[in-house]
């Protein structure tokens, strides 16, 4: 009862681990801006996803993509201001992308958010500062950096390496992983067993039982 209830535990440590690597290869293959390339495509009105600072617009506009095994919700909300001439002129972008990934459900996720004045029309191929001449904040929820640009990541990127787990999915996701693993042991121990058997060996230890396989093993006591 003791080695059983072990092998369910490493069993499901490897489901875990395997259900990260899922979500960080998932999340190494994407390639943004190809994000717009999508299955899904929905937009509409809704409240931001966390509280936001006060000066924040209500409510956001949701633009959800999704694909495989990731699935990006973009909130997006823009202050404007009258000109004298009848056109409005946006003031202010404001912006949280949350980026789900993981297969068959999504397990692991990170958030970006930012706040950021639009350049000038004669400014355009500068980059963008708030109106304190200061650069555009952007923070970053649930992942880390990384300096590997062969996968899209690097300084400029907005690619993160998801470390927010999602439960209950996460749990699901490993526990699937798990049987998964158990099936191919399970398989592979059978296939073991069976050619100790056609060579005429103990399918436990492989002792040589050549001419005596029905009386059992006397090494382990197999049949016995």
């Amino acid at each position: 009862m003791k080695r059983r209830v072990v092998t369910i535990l490493v069993l499901l440590l490897l489901g875990a681990i395997v259900n990260v690597v899922v979500a960080w290869c998932a999340t190494a293959l994407t390639t943004w801006p190809g994000r717009f390339l999508t299955l899904e495509r929905d937009r509409r009105e809704v409240a931001w996803p966390r509280p936001v600072p006060h000066h924040w617009p209500e409510p956001a506009d949701l633009i959800r993509y999704g694909a495989f095994a990731w699935t990006l919700d973009r909130y997006v909300a823009t202050t404007f201001e009258d000109r004298a001439d009848g056109a409005r002129w946006p003031t202010e972008h404001f912006t949280i992308e949350v980026v789900s990934v993981g297969w068959p459900t999504r397990t692991m996720q990170w958030e970006r958010w930012v706040d950021c004045v639009p350049p000038a029309a004669s400014e355009t191929a500068k980059a963008i500062y708030k109106s304190d001449g200061q650069p555009q904040p952007t923070w970053w929820y649930g992942g880390i950096a990384l300096h590997f640009e062969r996968f899209g990541f690097g300084p400029q990127s907005e690619k993160r390496l998801p470390l927010r787990p999602l439960w209950p999915a996460f749990v699901v996701n490993s526990v699937c992983y798990a049987i998964i693993l158990w099936l191919i042991i399970g398989s592979l121990s059978f296939v073991h067993r069976l050619m100790r058997i056609t060579r005429g060996h103990c399918p436990r230890c492989g002792y040589d039982l050549r001419g005596s396989l029905a009386a059992g093993c006397p090494e382990c006591g197999w049949r016995r």
